[in-house]
């Protein structure tokens, strides 16, 4: 037995259903509810059933206010410092320095392939929101509901390389973003932003 959120029809008065029911759905936390749940009740396409929110301590916790008389500008704030969360991402020291030290040497040849990376990455998000969106599951627990184990050992280790290689661009970065503002050697700047 596992914990499962489940889609339940339950009455309500806004919608109605094909045959004329008045049926609403709701999400339910089958744990808290004491409803079982066994994991041959595998929604169609995935080996398994999903076992846990994934974040459970964040999920669910933008407050998005609703209603009627809600103005469309007032929802769109809602979701502004999750934007500029995430925005701030591309702004730190690696890209700055790698998109610095490019342009000083290639000029605008490297802007096509800026743009070719940020329409990949604008891509790539647009597929993993997708992703949440439709199951509630990020891709490390899709993975492991759709394909077998042996598939997701390598998987696993694919993810850890380009975490590596993501970090390696951060590190090298706020090395040479130390050097510039301290004049601390690379080697040192590589020290301390590792140990921070």
């Amino acid at each position: 037995m596992h914990e499962q959120p489940a889609v339940v029809r339950a009455p309500s008065s806004g919608s109605m259903s094909g045959d004329g029911t008045d049926m609403r759905v709701v999400l339910v936390d089958v744990a808290a509810a004491g409803l079982p749940f066994d994991a041959d009740d595998a929604q169609p396409g995935w080996r398994c059933g999903r076992r846990a929110l994934s974040l459970p301590e964040a999920h669910a916790t933008l407050k998005v206010p609703a209603g009627d008389k809600v103005k469309p500008w007032r929802m769109m704030l809602a979701f502004v410092g999750c934007g500029a969360m995430v925005s701030v991402g591309y702004m730190d020291p690696g890209n700055w320095s790698t998109g610095l030290a490019g342009g000083a040497r290639y000029g605008y040849a490297l802007l096509c392939v800026v743009l070719l990376s940020s329409l990949a990455a604008m891509f790539l998000q647009h597929l993993s929101l997708k992703l949440g969106v439709a199951s509630g599951r990020d891709l490390a627990q899709a993975c492991r509901d759709a394909y077998p184990r042996w598939m997701c050992i390598p998987l696993w280790l694919m993810a850890e390389v380009a975490i590596v290689a993501c970090d390696l661009a951060e590190v090298i970065g706020s090395a040479v973003a130390l050097k510039l503002l301290f004049g601390l050697p690379l080697w040192a700047g590589v020290l301390i932003t590792g140990a921070c």
